[in-house]
This record gives structure tokens, sequence and C-alpha cells, in this order.
């Protein structure tokens, strides 16, 4: 009776550290879905340093726009085609192969 005694409460002790260690992995607040939305944040994380850097450089690029009159002249000539009066506009095509 004694061994069975044993053998019954080293199943239970088993059984209860089981119940805890599958409880603790997949509650609702587990350890599962703690890794789940830890690796959510480090994507949040990735996306805003980009989207800083990404705002940094229009910043840049406004705050040249706006003090360099070498980029305003470049911005002009390049998207907007002006040109000085005695300038002229010289079209190279390129032959496709």
């Amino acid at each position: 009776m004694n061994k069975y005694k044993s053998k019954l409460i080293n199943f239970l002790v088993f059984f209860l550290f089981l119940s805890a260690f599958f409880y603790l992995l997949f509650n609702e607040n587990g350890i599962v879905k703690y890794m789940k939305l830890r690796g959510e944040i480090n994507e949040l994380d990735n996306k805003i340093r980009n989207a800083e850097k990404t705002l940094y450089d229009l910043q840049k690029e406004i705050d040249s726009l706006k003090y360099s009159l070498r980029t305003i002249e470049k911005v002009a000539r390049e998207k907007y085609h002006m040109y000085k009066p005695y300038e002229q506009e010289i079209l190279i095509e390129e032959d496709e192969k």
C-alpha cells in the first residue's frame, strides 16, 4: 500500500508540474504569446527607425531646397526642364538593343 501511495503522490506532483508548465506556456498571457508580441514589437521598432530615417532625409532635402541655390537650380533644370534664356535644350536619344 505504501508503494501505491508513493506512486500516486509522484504522479500527482508530476501532473501538477506538467499542468503548471503548460499553463505558463499557453495561457492568454503565457510565454508563447509573449514571444509573439516581442517579435511584433521588434518589427514595429524597425519600421519606426526606417520612418525616422526617411523623415530625416526628407527634412535634409527640404532644407537644401530652401537654402541652396545650387540645389534649386538643379531641380529646376532636371525636373521642370527650365533653362536660362541663352541656353538651349539638347535631347540625346539612345538606341535600344
